[in-house]
């Protein structure tokens, strides 16, 4: 069964990487729909962490990044604030991994 993910990043210099975060999320090979300038959506079977560890290098080490899969109620992320992460783990919304 397929996954609906949303991906969405919060880039330090956007115009020094942006175009390679599009490419990487492109390059994937699954249907997307870019939603907004920094939220994607992908229809996949791939999970929340394989689809950030496919296009974690395009990142920058301060760049953040959040794969939410409203499918399965679970996140992958990169530099997401503690306490947004706590928050979302501490109500139930989403399970991290």
């Amino acid at each position: 069964m397929a996954n609906s993910l949303f991906i969405s990043c919060e880039l330090e210099r956007p115009d020094k990487n942006y175009d390679r975060i599009v490419a990487a999320i492109q390059s994937v090979g699954e249907p997307w729909t870019q939603v907004q300038f920094t939220l994607w959506y992908l229809k996949t079977r791939l999970s929340a962490g394989r689809i950030r560890d496919r296009i974690k290098p395009a990142f920058d080490k301060n760049d953040q990044l959040a794969v939410i899969d409203a499918t399965n109620n679970r996140m992958a992320s990169i530099n997401l604030r503690a306490d947004a992460s706590k928050q979302l783990y501490d109500q139930g919304f989403l399970k991290i991994t």
